[in-house]
C-alpha cells in the first residue's frame, strides 16, 4: 500500500511538469506607449532652423510701394480725347526686418527707390505707412521708419565670423501682398561662398562686391529680407539672384550685415552715407570696356589725388596695392570690398608692391570730398 500511494505521488508530480506553463509567468514583449513615440517626433522637428526661424521670425516685415508714373500722351488721345499726360501707379513688394524697437526697418535701395508711398506690413497683419531715412545705391541699402513702439528686434550676427558650409536661412516675404499673407517664408541652405563680385546681371541695381553667396532659394520678393544663421542672427541682407529667368537657380547673394550695419547708422545719423577716402585712382586695363577686363589686372595706382590721405601717406603712381588690412587685394574688385568695409577716420595699413620691394604704408581714412 505504502508503494502504491508513493508511486502515484509520483505521477501526480510528473504530470504537474509537463502541464502548459502558466500564462502570467511568460515574457511578451512590450510596445512603447504612443505618447513616448509622439514625443520623440515632435523632438525631431525642433531643428536649428526652426529654432533660428523662431527668433526672427517677429521682426520680418513686408514691405509693399507704389510708385506714381506720368505716361505722355499718345498721338491719338491729343486728337480724338483727352490730352495731357495721364498716370499710372506700379505697385511694388519686397522684405526688410526691424532693427530698433522704435520702427527702424532695414531693406534694399532697389525695393524703395522712387516709391511715391510706402507701407510696411508685420507679422501680424497690422500695417504702417513708412518714411525712408535715407537710402545708398552703391550699397543697396535703405532705411525706413514707422511710427510704432516696443517692437521685435531682428538680433545681429557677425559677418566675418561666417564659416563656408553652415547653415544659411533665408527669410522674407517673395510674394507679400498676392497671398494675402504677412507670415514670412523660410528656405534653408548653407553658407556656399563669402566674398563674392558679381559681374553679371542680377536683380537689383549697381555692382555688387564682397558679397555673401548661399543656395538658400531667394526668390522674386525677398530682397531686403535677412539671411540667417543657426543661430537666429542676421548674417545678410537677401539682394540678389543670378538668373537669366527672374528664379532661383541655387545662386543668391546677401550684403554682409557688418557692412550693412555701418551704412544704417550712417543713414539714421546723417540720412546720407559718409563715403570713406583716401584719393588713389586705379589704373584701367588697355582696352578695357567692361569690369570683366579688371579681374586679374591687379590694383595698380594711375594716380594720386595731391593733399590727399593717399599722398600724405607716401603712396606713388604705380604702386600696387596687394593688401588691406586684413583683406588680401588682388584686382580692382577686392579693392573696393576693402574700401567699402573702411570707415572714415580708420587708420588702415596697406601692403604695397613697388619694383621689386614690398612696403607697408598706413593711411587715414577721410570722408570724400563733394563733387560740384
Amino acid at each position: 500500500m505504502k508503494l502504491t500511494i508513493t508511486f502515484l505521488t509520483f505521477v501526480f508530480v510528473a504530470c504537474q511538469g509537463a502541464s502548459p506553463p502558466d500564462s502570467s509567468a511568460q515574457t511578451v514583449p512590450s510596445s512603447r506607449p504612443a505618447s513616448a513615440v509622439s514625443q520623440e517626433i515632435d523632438s525631431s522637428r525642433r531643428t536649428a532652423i526652426t529654432e533660428a526661424t523662431a527668433r526672427i521670425a517677429p521682426a520680418v516685415v513686408t514691405i509693399q510701394t507704389e510708385t506714381v508714373e506720368r505716361i505722355p500722351p499718345d498721338i491719338f488721345s491729343m486728337f480724338f480725347g483727352a490730352g495731357g499726360a495721364q498716370q499710372r501707379v506700379s505697385p511694388g513688394i519686397g522684405s526688410g526686418f526691424i532693427i530698433r524697437d522704435n520702427g527702424v526697418i532695414v531693406t534694399n535701395a532697389h525695393v524703395v527707390q522712387n516709391a511715391t508711398r510706402i507701407y510696411v506690413m508685420m507679422r501680424d497683419g497690422t500695417t504702417y505707412p513708412a518714411t525712408k531715412l535715407g537710402e545708398d545705391e552703391t550699397n543697396d541699402l535703405a532705411v525706413l521708419k514707422i511710427d510704432a513702439r516696443n517692437l521685435p528686434v531682428a538680433p545681429l550676427g557677425d559677418s566675418d565670423a561666417l564659416m563656408i558650409g553652415e547653415w544659411a536661412i533665408a527669410i522674407g516675404n517673395p510674394f507679400g501682398f498676392v497671398l494675402a499673407n504677412s507670415e514670412p517664408s523660410v528656405t534653408a541652405g548653407v553658407i556656399s561662398a563669402t566674398g563674392r563680385n558679381l559681374l553679371g546681371s542680377s536683380e537689383g541695381a549697381g555692382v555688387y562686391v564682397d558679397m555673401i553667396q548661399t543656395d538658400a532659394s531667394i526668390n522674386p520678393g525677398n530682397s531686403g529680407g535677412p539671411l540667417v544663421n543657426a543661430r537666429g542672427e542676421v548674417i545678410g541682407v537677401n539682394s540678389s539672384i543670378y538668373t537669366p529667368s527672374q528664379g532661383s537657380v541655387g545662386l543668391g547673394f546677401a550684403i554682409p550685415i557688418n557692412r550693412a550695419r555701418r551704412v544704417a547708422d550712417d543713414l539714421i545719423e546723417h540720412g546720407q552715407v559718409r563715403r570713406p577716402w583716401i584719393g588713389e585712382l586705379l589704373r584701367t586695363p588697355a582696352g578695357a570696356t567692361n569690369p570683366r577686363d579688371v579681374i586679374t589686372s591687379g590694383a595698380v595706382l594711375r594716380a594720386v589725388v595731391p593733399g590727399s590721405p593717399a599722398a600724405l601717406a607716401g603712396l606713388r603712381p604705380d604702386d600696387q596695392i596687394t593688401r588691406a588690412g586684413n583683406r588680401t587685394v588682388r584686382n580692382a574688385f577686392d579693392w573696393e570690398a576693402a574700401r567699402l568695409s573702411l570707415r572714415v577716420g580708420d587708420r588702415v595699413p596697406l601692403v604695397i608692391r613697388r619694383g621689386n620691394r614690398e612696403v607697408t604704408i598706413t593711411v587715414t581714412v577721410a570722408d570724400r570730398p563733394e563733387v560740384s
